[in-house]
């Protein structure tokens, strides 16, 4: 049987699931699972894949990523072609470690992912033992599991530098010192009340979670992939045409915005238009990120992937800049 297409484009997000079998586990030890931290960092940096969220248990890992690059397949096979070097080099086996290939589904950018960094923190103590222990001992143990990413999104562990969580934590419309509080309190109480709904909607798709609308748009495009048509339905951004020149596209992005093309090269805090040149210029013209900062002004490749990341997330509950952007790309078509 023919393995099923994967749904990629640039910004979307994604639940990666990793399912191993049960001899030998997927991790023996703590030095395995520290391993395994270490080359996801590795991985995110080199694709350029923030983690939003991850869960590592002794079987499976759950991961939360975001792809500015519309790149989950060359960073998940990297990720694990690593880590399977690094068990049967170890332990001078060939173990295939995993019962399939990974899993994936497409996420609705919003409260979906709010939604399911909360699942996924709560896996640890979801499973035996904890999960018929008083919810006194599962919130203690939940705090302390050094395996996901749980104690820095509540502020209880330093952040490691690969988990962003800026995005995710916005959702909940407090101010910003008050996050951890407040996040810690979303997972929590639903310890002894679990989130059926969402559990229903995770269950109702097997290639995206989020509302209907959205995974009928999934289903459209994972059709027109199996007959070998470019996506369809995805958000226009996440569609790629023929290379178009600089030149083209700078004009497009200027004349949209009301600006002179010399605006790019000034660093205005507020304005989304480097963000908007940076996201257009990779996408439409295919340039390194470096070429890309030289034409923005901009010192350095990972300055322009901040600023691409930038976009992308506020892409997510900007309508304003979602038309605008929508505006551009039917400029350029």
């Amino acid at each position: 049987m023919a393995r099923p297409l994967r749904i990629q484009y640039q910004g979307a997000i994604y639940h990666v699931t990793i399912r191993g079998t049960s001899r030998p586990p997927f991790f023996r030890n703590d030095a395995d699972r520290k391993r395994f931290v270490v080359m996801l960092e590795e991985a995110a940096r080199k694709h350029d894949v923030p983690i939003r969220a991850f869960c590592l248990s002794r079987h499976n890992v759950d991961l939360v990523v975001e792809t500015p690059r519309g790149n989950l397949s060359a960073f998940m096979q990297g990720l694990q072609t690593a880590y399977l070097m690094y068990y049967n080099s170890r332990r001078r086996t060939t173990s295939s470690l995993v019962r399939d290939r990974y899993r994936s589904k497409v996420v609705e950018p919003g409260e979906h992912v709010l939604r399911l960094t909360r699942y996924v923190h709560l896996l640890p103590v979801r499973i035996p033992p904890h999960v018929r222990r008083p919810v006194s001992e599962q919130r203690r143990f939940l705090r302390r599991y050094p395996w996901s990413s749980y104690a820095e999104y509540i502020g209880q562990r330093k952040k490691w530098s690969f988990v962003d969580h800026r995005a995710t934590l916005q959702q909940l419309r407090v101010p910003a010192p008050r996050r951890g509080a407040a996040y810690r309190a979303y997972v929590e109480d639903t310890l002894d009340r679990p989130d059926t709904e969402f559990e229903d909607i995770w269950q109702d798709s097997p290639l995206s979670i989020g509302s209907p609308s959205f995974n009928r748009n999934m289903r459209r495009s994972h059709k027109r992939l199996a007959h070998g048509a470019p996506p369809s339905g995805l958000m226009v951004y996440g569609k790629r045409g023929p290379v178009l020149s600089r030149r083209r596209v700078l004009n497009a992005v200027c004349h949209e915005l009301g600006i002179p093309e010399s605006e790019l090269r000034r660093q205005r805090k507020a304005s989304f238009a480097r963000p908007m040149a940076s996201f257009m210029l990779q996408r439409h013209c295919r340039l390194p990120q470096e070429e890309i900062g030289r034409c923005i002004g901009v010192k350095s490749g990972a300055a322009v992937s901040v600023q691409i990341r930038r976009l992308l997330r506020a892409l997510e509950d900007n309508d304003d800049l979602r038309k605008t952007l929508n505006r551009i790309e039917r400029r350029l078509a």
